[in-house]
């Protein structure tokens, strides 16, 4: 597991005048982001407080940063450095410090015996070279003969075993000694992007050692290098708030990640049964996981790493047999669009990776995958068969991934931000450099009161409830944490933020509120840089809040309805009350009317954009309700009618609470049909002459419970498509020209309207005659 340093903690925020009316919270500095919940190593903030995407990293010395990582040995838990040294240990810190001009020389006192020295990486790395680097001085010269060892650090009940890689057959004079590490992979196992050459060109590297063969005067060594593939970004899972769940052992799956060779998880490849015939699936046998890495990240590089007895370098027992027929698949998160039967499977967009065959003589351990570079957050792997040489002890070790490029996806969300007491925020605006190709999506929520609650976790990061962890081993046992939960008054996330200095979107007037800000690139040599977020807020326009209602609750499908919307406010004596209404509203609406405390007035304008019908009352409203008449058309069922008070010289909103659960919805119960296209008309006759009449088709619709556009093509009768439809101001209409723009003969051609839903496709077809 590697060491992380804890980022909890005081959130030190600016707050000032923004001007006259409002104050600002601006988060622009390290210290501002450090209550923030971060997935660990995937963002970098700089000292001027600008974050962008950490960097993973390709061919690294992993000597560097082996004291960062640590692994079992025996009943210890050890970390990453000097492993073993017997003559002058006072400077064997020397070859692991970066620095040249420092070295360990063993005492020309000691004898030959004690002449070696042993470094530990602090966790298994894929190395396609080991590195030893000699001083050149007066007084320190490079060893003439010795022989370089390395083990994979699986501690067997004779210790870790290590097996020789290089052994000098003339004295070196040479100041840089290398190595080049290969490993024969035997078996002969196919599949997808799988490196199916017997001889790769690296290794399986935990520790190195160096054994002198003759004492040479002044011989000494100033660094250890060791070239591994990149960073591995299987470490770290659980420490970014990643997990895995399993079909069985779960409380040993989380070790295919930890970087220690000595914990595997076993597969129970058909169990016992299976010796008698009754072959059972992997759903049944539990042989099955599902990773999530924490963060998003660019993919080439996957090594699945199994050991078995007789592996060349020892190994604690019987460990069994490496998986012999799986399937390897990846999502970067995206959900999958439409239902999915798989009930083992989250609901993501899966893309297969391979599909291993490893059932001939002789078989393969571990398997290496090369692949373009792909966006992986999700790993699923199942056993895809039983094996024709049935061998029950199959086991996994060691998951290793590779990459190169900025983190492809990772989100940071804030602590619970206090402002004080109940305030009205106005706007959110940000200030960042946004490469193309390169995202950053800002959501929000709100609310008063919060409530404590324990959560208890495994050691892999799976959360259990309170009697499970109680009966685990202490060994096994993860972290306790002790949350402040939101209460029942919190809103739920926001819609993401459109654009800097947007209204805030989150109910509001609220005393706390929590950010949540993902950044994210398609491209892995860029990242954006976010530079600073900024609130405004001020006192609320109704201090005690404002509660909704909209009449009737309940409509048909398909007909104009008249609509009452109450905004009931709850005043306080200094409030500044407010002098305009939004609502949000499914479509069109006519007839547009106002009442302040029951008497009809005047609006003072109305607009309608984007679905946001604004009213602007005739005086600012302090102490009574306010109604809004409008007719609309409702198409959808349980719609939601959304609004906010407003101040129009101040540009502020305050948004509005439901009057009873659900008050704020209208219902559709004729939306329950199976008929998504609904009052199809088209014009019959087209006659694009510019006479005015009949120039275009009209083509009116509508569609029932279903996000997102339909699509209208135009065709022949031969079914050769001539036109695709955009959806325009007054909706859709047919010019009689095809998508080049040309004029159509006449005759007769096919409308056909057709919307995508989960339920399947469904097309409404309609004859238009085209004359001049």
């Amino acid at each position: 597991m590697r060491k992380f340093a804890a980022i909890r903690l005081l959130l030190v925020a600016t707050l000032c005048a923004a001007d006259a009316q409002s104050d600002e919270l601006r988060l622009s500095s390290p210290a501002d982001w450090q209550t923030w919940t971060i997935p660990k190593g995937t963002l970098e903030i700089a000292d001027d407080g600008s974050i962008s995407l950490a960097w993973m990293r390709r061919n690294i010395n992993a000597v560097a940063d082996a004291a960062e990582f640590s692994h079992s040995e025996g009943k210890k838990q050890v970390f990453g450095g000097i492993r073993a040294v017997n003559s002058n240990p006072q400077d064997a810190a020397n070859i692991i410090d970066q620095d040249p001009s420092t070295w360990w020389q063993p005492s020309a006192d000691d004898p030959l015996e004690d002449w070696w020295i042993e470094i530990d990486l602090g966790r298994p790395v894929l190395a396609r070279k080991l590195r030893l680097v000699f001083p050149d001085s007066l007084d320190a010269k490079p060893f003439r003969n010795f022989t370089t060892y390395i083990s994979n650090g699986v501690d067997t009940r004779y210790g870790v075993t290590y097996h020789p890689v290089a052994v000098t057959t003339t004295p070196n004079v040479e100041r840089v000694f290398e190595v080049d590490l290969k490993r024969i992979e035997i078996g002969v196992a196919s599949g997808e992007h799988l490196i199916e050459q017997d001889t790769l060109d690296f290794n399986l590297v935990h520790h190195v050692r160096l054994v002198p063969s003759e004492k040479n005067p002044g011989a000494a060594l100033a660094e250890i290098e060791v070239d591994a593939l990149g960073d591995n970004l299987a470490i770290g899972t659980v420490e970014r708030g990643g997990s895995v769940r399993a079909g069985r052992s779960e409380d040993k799956v989380g070790m295919i990640f930890d970087g220690d060779v000595n914990t595997n998880w076993r597969l129970a490849v058909g169990g016992d049964q299976a010796k008698e015939g009754n072959l059972r699936t992997y759903v049944e046998d539990g042989d099955w996981f599902e990773w999530d890495l924490g963060a998003t990240f660019w993919v080439d590089h996957l090594s699945h790493i199994d050991l078995a007895v007789g592996d060349g370098e020892g190994s604690r027992g019987s460990h069994g047999y490496g998986a012999k027929l799986f399937i390897l698949t990846t999502s970067d998160g995206t959900p999958a669009s439409g239902l999915t039967s798989d009930r083992i499977r989250s609901n993501f967009d899966y893309q297969e990776l391979s599909d291993v065959f490893n059932d001939r003589f002789p078989t393969q351990q571990s398997y290496h995958f090369a692949f373009p570079l792909r966006k992986i957050r999700h790993i699923f792997y199942h056993r895809s068969g039983i094996p024709m040489r049935l061998q029950i002890r199959q086991t996994v070790f060691e998951y290793i991934l590779h990459g190169e490029g900025h983190v492809a996806a990772t989100e940071m969300i804030s602590d619970f931000i206090d402002l004080g007491s109940m305030k009205s925020v106005r706007k959110l605006s940000w200030d960042a450099d946004l490469p193309a190709g390169t995202q950053i999506e800002i959501r929000s929520q709100t609310g008063n009161t919060f409530e404590l609650q324990k959560k208890y976790y495994h050691k892999n990061g799976t959360e259990l409830d309170s009697a499970r962890f109680g009966k685990l081993p202490k060994s096994v046992r993860g972290r306790i944490d002790t949350l402040k939960l939101k209460g029942p008054d919190w809103s739920g996330w926001s819609q993401p933020y459109d654009f800097p200095e947007e209204a805030f979107l989150s109910p509001t007037p609220r005393q706390f509120l929590q950010l949540q800000i993902q950044l994210a690139n398609d491209d892995p040599q860029l990242t954006p840089v976010l530079r600073s977020l900024t609130l405004e807020f001020d006192d609320p326009l109704v201090s005690g809040g404002i509660t909704a209602r909209i009449l009737p609750r309940e409509v048909g499908l398909d007909s104009l309805q008249r609509f009452t919307y109450l905004l009931q406010p709850t005043f306080a004596r200094n409030d500044q009350g407010f002098d305009e209404v939004f609502i949000q509203v499914p479509g069109a609406v006519q007839e547009v009317g106002v009442r302040v405390g029951g008497q009809s007035v005047q609006p003072r304008e109305v607009e309608l954009a984007d679905r946001l019908l604004r009213v602007g009352l005739p005086e600012r409203v302090r102490g009574d309700s306010v109604e809004v008449l409008f007719t609309a058309q409702v198409t959808a069922n349980a719609t939601l009618f959304e609004a906010w008070a407003g101040d129009s010289q101040q540009n502020v909103r305050q948004g509005v609470e439901p009057l009873a659960p659900r008050s704020m919805i209208v219902f559709v119960p004729d939306v329950a049909g199976e008929n998504l296209l609904r009052n199809v008309q088209v014009t019959p006759v087209v006659t694009p002459n510019d006479d005015g009449v009949n120039d275009e088709a009209q083509i009116d619709f509508i569609v029932v419970q279903v996000e997102g556009n339909p699509n209208v093509d135009i065709y022949d009768l031969t079914g050769s498509h001539l036109r695709t439809l955009n959806l325009g101001t007054a909706g859709f209409a047919w010019d009689g020209r095809d998508d080049a723009g040309a004029a159509l003969p006449p005759g007769v051609y096919i409308c056909r309207i057709q919307i995508e839903a989960d339920s399947g496709d469904q097309s409404v077809y309609r004859i238009i005659s085209l004359a001049y």
